[in-house]
């Protein structure tokens, strides 16, 4: 038996517009990550030499766990539009990808002047914060059946 709508949490009931928000949200990350990694000029046109240096120099496996983040989210919040239990493994791996991205841009290495410092890594920590959250949300609505 299904749960009635007065039945579920907020966010459940709150699906829709809060998977549009993540979907604008991841949409912003995956439009950065395509714009970096095609090299697209317009774009990269304010970005300093030494940032460029710095991810041209990150390892591959970097540059991978970007895109994962970046698409994982974009997928799960298509998934969690439609509302299936699918989601949670786009989720999780976006999880996986931003928090990957986070240790190696701020515990291994030091980033060039401007992109290290306090408020970039607050951005990047939130960046994997929401991708938790997204994946939470997206576990307790598989395990409590408001997601098919």
């Amino acid at each position: 038996m299904s749960p009635t709508p007065s039945d579920l949490p907020w966010y459940a009931r709150r699906r829709v517009p809060l998977a549009v928000l993540a979907l604008l949200w991841n949409a912003v990350g995956a439009l950065d990550f395509t714009m970096t990694q095609t090299r697209n000029a317009s774009y990269l046109a304010d970005f300093p030499p030494e940032m460029m240096a710095y991810i041209d120099g990150l390892p591959g496996w970097v540059h991978v766990a970007w895109g994962v983040g970046t698409w994982g989210g974009l997928i799960g919040a298509l998934l969690m539009l439609i509302g299936r239990r699918a989601a949670l493994w786009p989720y999780a791996a976006s999880l996986a990808g931003s928090a990957a991205v986070f240790v190696q841009n701020h515990l291994l290495t030091q980033p060039p002047a401007g992109m290290g410092g306090t408020g970039p890594m607050l951005f990047s920590l939130l960046i994997v914060v929401l991708a938790g959250l997204q994946w939470v949300w997206a576990r307790r609505g598989a395990l409590a059946g408001w997601l098919r």
